[in-house]
């Protein structure tokens, strides 16, 4: 048992979080569990990817995140890291993973087994005999697979898992997709996925501020209905979908569209041709919650299977309603039987101009669904992920 610097006398769990880069969902609750008095954390970044502007191949274009990734929690990159975008298997490996994981920790988190370094890191863990945690963003209805790669899937299942590991479910899917893993139900913790909650929090207290200057900066007026779309703008995410079933909308309505990637040319054309599309290309993350501020409803029409989809998080944060296929994983959690919004099946534009033009024509209903939103949002904080895994670390 390792006696962490922070305990003042209690013992602590010392945990490590495997994680391919930093990324802008994490930092929270890294922080949170540096912060917690009986867990001593510490994240292992197997690539520097992020640390430096870069181009992200979704959104097509150089940036760098402008908040903080990378303080009030004990980091290090792994030796023999590879810089790369961890796009690929093999992109994201350290070949100083298992000389890191050999220094005493009792519980070691790793995000699954997408790439090689992830693969290494849980060899590793079992060397150490530290307890192995797997944070799941994975769903069954992700991929239709044949019946050999379901097998074969089988077969590293029982490879992977053992009886005494762990697992941290972001939802009601992964919850799924872990016991099918071989992840015992008493072992799997919620870890209610979501994103830093200081920013909307600093913004909520002037959200009529912020929505009026946006809308007078954009022309829109008071009494329209906002649809907001955030994020990579390609194929998977359908862009071009949402605004087919938006041009057979009438009534006082308008788009935002924020962000960018392969469709975007398809976007700007389509906003060019119709004064109620605003196209605004790849914001950062400071400068959501204004949009968001200024919108009523965000839209997620994901055509293919999307593990959750974290702007549904940040929108209803701002107190907007939301729309999303019935690929997104959030929609199980955030929407379903929760009167935040609406659930439409992926690829149907029809169905989603209905769900559009309700939200237009039922003003009243509309109301509600943003009330409620705020509330169920309220619930995934990052705190309340970290107590997930202090609890997967703590647990008999």
């Amino acid at each position: 048992m390792h006696q962490g610097p922070k305990s003042s006398g209690l013992t602590s769990k010392r945990v490590a979080w495997v994680v391919s880069h930093p990324i802008q969902y994490r930092a929270p609750v890294f922080r949170a569990l540096a912060a917690m008095p009986d867990i001593d954390f510490k994240a292992l970044f197997l690539s520097g990817h992020g640390m430096k502007p870069a181009v992200d191949p979704g959104f097509g274009v150089e940036f760098e995140w402008d908040v903080d990734l990378l303080s009030g929690y004990e980091w290090s990159l792994v030796e023999g890291h590879r810089s790369r975008t961890p796009d690929r298997f093999f992109s994201v490996y350290a070949s100083g993973i298992h000389r890191e994981l050999q220094s005493g920790y009792d519980t070691v988190v790793v995000e699954g087994y997408g790439f090689a370094g992830y693969i290494e890191a849980i060899r590793s863990t079992r060397r150490t005999g530290a307890r192995l945690v797997y944070l799941s963003e994975s769903t069954q209805e992700e991929k239709h697979r044949s019946w050999l790669k379901q097998s074969a899937k089988q077969l590293l299942f029982r490879w992977l898992v053992r009886p005494g590991d762990h697992g941290l479910a972001v939802g009601s899917r992964s919850r799924r997709y872990l016991k099918q893993m071989g992840v015992v139900s008493e072992q799997i913790h919620d870890y209610p996925y979501c994103v830093d909650t200081s920013l909307t929090d600093l913004a909520w207290p002037r959200h009529e501020q912020l929505r009026a200057e946006r809308r007078a900066e954009l022309g829109i007026s008071a009494d329209a209905v906002v649809f907001v779309f955030t994020g990579k703008v390609f194929e998977k995410k359908d862009p071009l979908g949402f605004l087919d079933a938006f041009s057979r909308v009438s009534g006082p309505a308008e788009v935002l569209m924020v962000g960018a990637g392969e469709q975007a040319n398809q976007v700007e054309e389509l906003a060019e041709r119709d004064p109620r599309i605003h196209y605004l290309g790849f914001r950062n993350q400071t400068e959501l919650p204004s949009f968001y501020a200024a919108s009523d409803v965000l839209v997620l029409p994901s055509r293919y299977a999307e593990s959750w989809g974290l702007v549904v998080n940040e929108a209803m944060a701002m107190g907007c309603a939301a729309i999303v296929s019935d690929r997104v994983g959030s929609s199980a959690d955030l929407i379903e039987g929760r009167d935040t919004g609406l659930v439409v099946p992926a690829n149907d534009p029809e169905a989603l101009t209905v769900a559009l033009q309700q939200c237009v024509d039922e003003r009243e209903r509309l109301s509600l669904w943003q009330r409620n939103a705020r509330s169920i949002i309220a619930t995934h904080t990052p705190e309340q992920a970290a107590q997930g895994v202090r609890e997967a670390a703590w647990a008999p």
